[in-house]
C-alpha cells in the first residue's frame, strides 16, 4: 500500500515534533495524519474492490462463453 506524500510528510513531522518534546503539536499532526490515512486506506480498498469485481465479471463471462461453446458441440 502506497500512501500519499502528504501523509508521509505528516508522519515525519510528527516524529520530529516528538523528538523535540513538542507533544501537543505532535498530537494534532497525528490526529490529522490518522484521518488522512483512514481516508486513503478506504479509497484504496474501494479501488481494489472495483478491480476485483471487474476481473471476476470478465472471468465469469469468458467461462460462460467457453461453456456455451462446449454445449454447442454436444
Amino acid at each position: 500500500m502506497k500512501f500519499s506524500r502528504d501523509l508521509l510528510e505528516m508522519r515525519d513531522k510528527e516524529s520530529k515534533l516528538v523528538k523535540m518534546k513538542r507533544y501537543e503539536e505532535a498530537e494534532k499532526i497525528k490526529m490529522k495524519a490518522d484521518l488522512l490515512e483512514e481516508f486513503e486506506r478506504n479509497k484504496l480498498e474501494a479501488e481494489m474492490q472495483a478491480i476485483i469485481e471487474k476481473k471476476e465479471a470478465k472471468l465469469r463471462h469468458s467461462q460462460q462463453l467457453a461453456l456455451a461453446a462446449l454445449l454447442k458441440r454436444i
